[in-house]
C-alpha cells in the first residue's frame, strides 16, 4: 500500500522503485533468480541475493543526488 502511494501520489521529485526491480509482477513475489545464494541456499524472500541488490541499484538515478550546477540558483532573490 505504501508503494502504491509513493508511485501514484505525484508529490515526489523522483523515486527508486526497488520493489519493481525485484518482484515478479505476475506473482507479486520476489523473482526466482534473486532467491538463491551460492553460500546460503534459499534466502528469506525479503532480502535478495547479490543479483537482486544489483538490480535494485540500477533503479537509482544518481543525477538527482548531484549538487546543482555552478551558477544555478534554486531561489529567486
Amino acid at each position: 500500500m505504501v508503494n502504491v502511494f509513493i508511485r501514484g501520489a505525484g508529490i515526489f521529485e523522483s523515486m527508486a522503485d526497488m520493489d519493481a526491480a525485484t518482484v515478479n509482477p505476475s506473482t507479486g513475489m520476489m523473482r526466482d533468480e534473486f532467491l538463491t545464494n551460492s553460500t546460503l541456499g534459499t534466502i528469506d524472500h525479503l532480502h535478495p541475493n547479490r543479483a537482486g541488490y544489483l538490480s535494485m541499484a540500477k533503479t537509482i538515478d544518481i543525477r538527482v543526488l548531484a549538487p546543482p550546477s555552478r551558477g544555478h540558483r534554486d531561489d529567486d532573490d
